[in-house]
């Protein structure tokens, strides 16, 4: 998106407002009713012991998990079963839009010469901006919202009532979020997992869906995923994308599965949950390489025999833990995910640019220049990753994901991902 060039009374505003630690960003008859009858009669979740009309929350009111609200109540205002009202729990920052900006003038006016304005005195708490806007001004800005979203910051009062929590904050926020989602959640509630992180105990890879279950004290068939090729912004504005619902339970998938789905987002159904997940952590680790042999001027050829050597070390490290059925792979979870992050994804953004400055700024500096205050994920799932294949032996049976590990903790040059993809062994069928 285009913004404008900023005037010069703008520019000065923008100084104060950093001095000032604010935030500055611009202005701004169904299938239900068929599973409604399976879930209400034997065929039930077992899980699940409540009756429609179901609630519905997202706790993390990030770009994605606002994202995914905005489907989720796009569905809920047509669904016979489904409350209307969709709760989006948030962090409730102070927001300063342009016409904040204005309201500054003023403000600076008032103070006498002093330049010292109240925090509360200028912006809105990010909360008032979607109940009234209907905007996500600080992570999904310019996207309109359904009227049926409610910024909650309190918990408690978000999901309380809930019969399914989409679980949408940032990886390192997951456990934290639990610590407080544990007092309030329905016993029968499910948990939709957006997270695309891992966790690396007792020498193996285990999902964020498994955090969650032992965290929040509940069965593993109530925690699903949500887990696909999707970059927010593209499917804020309806662009087609698809993904990928994970659940155990086929009856979850049929409960489920109608208020995530629209004609722009379509889904496919899987009884699995650690396939998705650990793709979904896994692939960002390759589009790390991706962007370190870009940042180098990489040929097309090159980039799609890197992709091809990181899908089939990220299937066979997956695989040596969890049996992942084979239509999986295919789904948009897994190796769509890859093409995407690797196309478009921050992950090769920054390691493009890591490679560009000859790997003398550090990615946590680029991270801070360029994302916005988005993190990366793939070169903190690169750590584990490494911790296990030396664990395991592993670090021959797979030198490309060993090699993105030695790049990111600065032990090798950016160029040495060129020589591990000349050496990797290629098929022979036995030659």
């Amino acid at each position: 998106m285009k913004y404008g060039r900023p005037s010069r009374l703008t520019a000065a505003i923008a100084i104060v407002l950093a001095a000032c630690h604010f935030t500055w960003l611009g202005s701004e008859q169904d299938k239900s009713e068929s599973v409604a009858a399976v879930l209400t009669n034997t065929s039930k979740p077992r899980a699940s012991s409540s009756n429609p009309p179901w609630n519905a929350a997202v706790v993390g009111a990030g770009s994605w998990g606002t994202t995914v609200a905005k489907m989720i109540a796009m569905n809920t205002a047509k669904l016979k079963n489904w409350e209307n009202r969709v709760n989006l729990q948030l962090i409730d920052e102070m927001v300063v839009t342009d016409e904040d900006l204005y309201k500054l003038k003023d403000a600076l006016v008032r103070t006498n010469g002093t330049g010292v304005i109240e925090a509360d005195s200028v912006g809105s708490r990010l909360s008032k901006i979607i109940n009234t806007r209907h905007v996500n001004a600080k992570y999904l800005p310019r996207v309109p919202l359904p009227t049926n979203i409610v910024a909650e910051p309190d918990m408690q009062v978000a999901i309380g009532d809930a019969d399914v929590i989409v679980l949408g904050v940032p990886d390192q926020f997951v456990k934290s979020s639990l610590s407080v989602i544990k007092h309030f959640l329905k016993p029968s509630a499910r948990i939709i997992v957006l997270s695309k992180g891992m966790e690396f105990e007792n020498n193996a890879l285990v999902p964020v869906s498994e955090v969650v279950t032992r965290e929040l004290g509940i069965d593993g068939d109530q925690v699903c995923v949500l887990i696909g090729a999707n970059i927010a912004i593209e499917v804020a504005v309806e662009k087609f994308s698809e993904s990928t619902l994970g659940c155990r339970r086929t009856e979850d998938l049929a409960w489920l599965k109608p208020i995530f789905e629209q004609p722009f987002f379509r889904i496919g159904a899987v009884t699995n949950v650690e396939g998705p997940q650990l793709c979904g952590a896994l692939k960002n680790v390759i589009a790390i390489g991706k962007g370190l042999i870009a940042g180098q001027g990489a040929s097309a050829n090159t980039i799609s025999a890197l992709m091809r050597i990181g899908m089939k070390e990220m299937r066979g490290i997956i695989s040596e833990f969890y049996d992942v059925p084979e239509r999986v792979w295919w789904e948009s979870c897994c190796f769509a995910d890859v093409i995407t992050t690797c196309l478009a994804g921050r992950n090769q953004h920054v390691a493009e640019q890591f490679a560009r400055r000859g790997g003398k700024v550090s990615f946590e500096m680029l991270e801070a220049e360029l994302l916005n205050g988005q993190r990366l994920q793939g070169t903190v799932t690169a750590v584990p990753v490494h911790d296990l294949l030396v664990h395991k032996r592993w670090t021959k049976k797979y030198p490309f994901f060993e090699a993105v590990y030695q790049v990111v903790a600065t032990k090798a040059p950016p160029g040495s991902i060129f020589r591990v993809l000349e050496t990797v062994p290629q098929s022979d069928d036995g030659l």
